[in-house]
């Protein structure tokens, strides 16, 4: 077999591992993988069910199965639940299957509608998930229904989001037909709501903890705690309103963002991944007492980077918040887009947990007492970064992971003996023959972290080989996983440097909240000093020819460095923001993010930090081509951002490309067609400018305005 490295031509012929869960025994593990289609332009979904039981992962089948996701293991390790595409069109529906001998059973046939957070209960009999609340049928029904697509009245910020509506319901789906008085398998228990997350019921299961967000002022929603009392059969959902406790029904919490809910084994705490929150940093609060109460009605009163997770305890007995490892250099969970949380917390006694934490830029798995500061530690896992983590019932760990920068696959971590064994071959997914570039990490720089990938055929001479920049700087870090841009980047020839810039979590809380107010005050005299110490440190690479690109915020880091420095020859800004007032204002999450990017500044009373920090407003001094690739319909990120940096250096006469991409969103990523050319287009620019080779930019963007993807 031939050793190479990896072409364009591979991309359509790598899955993806998108999820992965294991049984509670351990014995079992399913996972989901995404696949190519580009002659139907989509991407498609594969199920794997594997057995554990050896030396070696077996894989026991693979079944296409369309929309495929949810994974979720019954309590007893006998089935295993997820959601897929019916075919009904625009619906979802609950499929089953047996782990005894890998067969598909059958599961009650019921329509579901934007399906989502799929959770057993303890009686391995039922499930219950989130969904849109179904349309009532009928003549009445129709004309009642208002003319939702002709115009909306908005009051408040979160309606402007298509999908904030109060439609999301609770239900619990019954897998036996004799529950006592049932009238369908199916019953709602909570909704309609705004929005319904993490349910997890208690292990006794007679209760039901689940996050609410509601709208309750104008501006953003709050999460609030809720429990239901559910039991087992349909009488007892039934009586729940009548059901007298001292224990409240619902809380309100502090946090912006909540994940991975976990109850203690006793069921009396309630751990969970939350924003971190500055006055639990000293000691724990009670809910529903000031300070905590004024968080979610006055946000600014947190000053904190909202994106620096941290693990919090709840004491359902006394209401009392802990919030765990404020000090420590990691933030819990993973960041944020990198995957569906699974499950990162497990409770291995009533007195201490397992979690899943980020430190810097790689994954690690950490363990602590129960409110003992002192007893937290923890170890990395591998080199490199891992998704969709869940736990058997001994503690063992099942993910994906990515090691040295290769693709991601299925993995084992042993908190007994602390290893990680990975199982590559289990699923094949890669071109055998093809080798990755392995991460160099760098030490003595500016940034928080940074890492460096080298070509195979690494060059000796000085100024030989040229340079890629790579940077987001937001308030999440990037991790050293696997990048396939990276990674043909580096298999054309090209030294590519990823960085996370301070502001970043996963570094401590300094480093996180060093993003609020920041906006390029200080990422970006770390990337210009961070990419001139490598250049320093690797002679054989040319400071001649050195060039920079991100996405979203690492978008609007990149034309904000080309503002300040002339060090970069090309440029790619990829769904990335010119104009902060604009951005804050139209974006879907605008004044969200700014919540914890812009405190308490706004463009009336503060407009010369929105002028001084937007890259627009000094459009006049980037003389470094400039690339702009958008998403036509991104509401994260508008597409007016990139719009409005192309008029500006249009007008200056600058050397500026727009491409935009037909009903795509965020990220460029919606449609393997897109995905494929937003490489290509990326590649043959910077071939353009740092190789003066024009041949591809010229056939990919010769012709009329309007053009097609082209196959091959």
């Amino acid at each position: 077999m031939t050793i190479r490295t990896l072409k364009l031509d591979d991309l359509p012929h790598i899955g993806e591992l998108k999820e992965a869960i294991l049984s509670p025994d351990g014995k079992h593990a399913a996972l989901i993988s995404s696949h190519w289609n580009l002659e139907a332009d989509r991407f498609e979904t594969v199920l794997h069910l594997l057995f554990c039981g050896g030396a070696e992962l077996e894989r026991l089948w693979s079944l296409p199965v369309a929309g495929a996701r949810c994974l979720q293991m019954s309590p007893n390790g006998s089935k295993l639940a997820f959601l897929r595409a019916s075919r009904d069109e625009g619906c979802d529906e609950l499929a089953l299957v047996s782990l005894k001998d890998g067969s598909l059973l059958n599961a009650p046939p019921q329509p579901l509608v934007n399906a989502a957070e799929l959770v057993w209960h303890t009686d391995n009999n039922s499930l219950f998930l989130v969904c849109d609340e179904e349309e009532e049928a009928g003549e009445a029904a129709e004309q009642e229904k208002p003319l939702y697509s002709d115009y909306w009245h908005i009051e408040s910020i979160p309606q402007r989001w298509s999908w904030w509506r109060k439609r999301r319901v609770l239900i619990q789906i019954f897998l036996k037909s004799d529950i006592a008085n049932a009238p369908s398998a199916a019953v709602k228990l909570a909704g309609p709501c705004y929005e319904l997350r993490q349910p997890r019921p208690s292990p006794d299961g007679d209760k039901l903890y689940i996050i609410e967000e509601r709208c309750t002022n104008e501006l953003q929603p709050q999460l609030f705690l809720l429990r239901l009392n559910v039991g087992t059969r349909l009488e007892q959902i039934k009586e729940q309103t009548k059901e007298q406790t001292d224990e409240p029904t619902e809380l309100m919490l502090p946090n912006s963002m909540v994940g991975a809910i976990v109850p203690s084994p006793s069921g009396r705490y309630l751990a969970f991944v939350g924003s971190r929150t500055k006055v639990l940093e000293a000691s724990p609060y009670r809910l529903g007492e000031p300070p905590l109460s004024r968080l979610s009605e006055e946000p600014y009163l947190n000053p904190v980077n909202a994106y620096d997770s941290r693990i919090h305890i709840l004491d359902l007995h006394t209401l009392m918040l802990h919030q765990l490892g404020s000090e420590a250099p990691l933030s819990a969970s993973i960041p944020i887009g990198m995957a569906p949380i699974a499950q990162d917390i497990y409770w291995s006694s009533e007195e201490e947990i397992y979690f899943i934490a980020t430190s810097g830029h790689t994954t690690v798995f950490a363990r602590q007492r129960l409110f003992d500061e002192g007893s937290l530690e923890w170890s990395r896992l591998g080199v490199g970064s891992s998704r969709s983590h869940s736990f058997a019932s001994d503690g063992t760990c099942f993910c994906i992971h990515s090691e040295q920068g290769a693709p991601f696959v299925p993995a084992i971590y042993d908190p007994r003996t602390q290893s990680l064994k990975l199982f590559s071959q289990s699923i094949p997914l890669v071109p055998q023959q093809v080798v990755w570039s392995p991460p160099i990490e760098l030490e003595h720089i500016s940034a928080s972290g940074a890492w460096l990938y080298l070509p195979q055929e690494q060059a000796e001479e000085p100024g030989s080989m040229p340079l890629i920049v790579y940077i987001y700087g937001g308030s999440t870090p990037l991790c050293m996983a696997y990048e396939d841009t990276h990674q043909l980047l580096t298999a054309q020839g090209y030294a590519v440097l990823v960085m996370n810039a301070s502001g970043s979590a996963g570094y401590g809380k300094e480093r996180a909240d060093l993003h609020r107010g920041d906006w390029g005050k200080i990422a970006v005299p770390e990337t210009i000093e961070t990419v001139k110490l490598t250049l320093e440190a690797y002679p054989f690479l040319d400071h001649a020819r050195v060039a920079l690109y991100g996405g979203s915020y690492g978008g609007f880091l990149t034309m904000k460095c080309l503002t300040e420095t002339s060090i970069f020859k090309a440029a790619c800004s990829i769904s990335g923001i010119s104009n902060i007032a604009s951005y804050w204002g139209a974006s879907h999450f605008g004044y969200q993010y700014g919540l914890s990017a812009l405190p308490d500044l706004f463009p009336w009373s503060n407009p010369d930090f929105f002028t001084a920090a937007s890259p627009l407003f000094h459009a006049d001094k980037i003389n470094t081509p400039l690339l702009l690739l958008h998403g036509e319909i991104d509401g994260v990120v508008p597409l007016v951002e990139s719009e409005q940096m192309f008029t500006a250096l249009k007008v200056l006469k600058k050397e500026v490309s727009l491409i935009t991409f037909h009903e795509e969103d965020h990220g460029l990523r919606g449609r393997p067609r897109v995905k494929l050319m937003q490489r290509r287009l990326l590649l043959a620019w910077f071939d353009k400018h740092l190789r003066q080779k024009n041949e591809a930019w010229a056939a990919y963007t010769a012709g009329e305005v309007d053009q097609a993807i082209q196959m091959s």
